[in-house]
């Protein structure tokens, strides 16, 4: 790719970042046997369910050309749906899932579990994911990652968006935190803004 750049400082530049994913963000681990994948952010140890699909869709059709690709992409699906199954609210999580909420998040106003890196200002849906990964695996034929977890953390994102079109009331999520920034915090006791269902 870098030889169809002209411009020399450019492809040097994609030469270097290009790869960095693979350098700098992904953690390879097993979860009973199978792989699990964390994908941190870069700039802090944690995993969001969109980024880590949208870090590694632009390098997936290269790395499905290697021997050991598939296990990484099957360990990222595997890990989003484990993630989710904690709380299909969270948006970020922390590589170790068993780990208790961190000091800072400890007085934001919601349900912080254990491996939760943040649960803040609204439902950070799985389908927010980029579906690129599945696509991957699918033209691999591999569909390994969609046993019982991930149909579990499936039904919990739909069940999710249904609660949260608000047919039956404001539904259980809620967020508040201390701040003087509007944009940290829900308004309406952390429900947020009034709304149709």
């Amino acid at each position: 790719m870098s030889s169809k750049i002209g411009d020399p400082e450019l492809a040097w530049l994609f030469e270097n970042c290009y790869p960095n994913t693979l350098d700098t963000t992904i953690e390879f681990g097993t979860f009973e046997g199978k792989p699990d994948t964390a994908v941190i952010t870069g700039d802090i140890p944690a995993m969001w369910l969109r980024d880590s699909s949208a870090r590694c869709g632009p390098i997936s059709h290269w790395l499905r050309k290697t021997s050991n690709s598939a296990g990484m992409l099957e360990g990222i699906i595997r890990r989003q749906a484990r993630c989710i199954l904690i709380d299909p609210y969270a948006n970020a999580f922390m590589a170790n899932l068993d780990a208790p909420p961190l000091e800072w998040s400890r007085t934001d106003a919601t349900d912080m579990k254990a491996g939760c890196w943040r649960a803040k200002v609204g439902a950070r849906l799985a389908l927010l994911s980029d579906p690129s990964l599945l696509r991957v695996l699918a033209r691999n034929g591999d569909s390994s990652p969609f046993d019982k977890t991930w149909h579990a953390a499936m039904k919990l994102v739909i069940e999710t968006m249904l609660v949260q079109q608000r047919r039956q009331g404001p539904g259980p999520y809620h967020f508040q935190r201390i701040s003087k920034i509007a944009t940290e915090t829900l308004p309406a006791d952390g429900y947020g803004a009034r709304c149709g269902p």
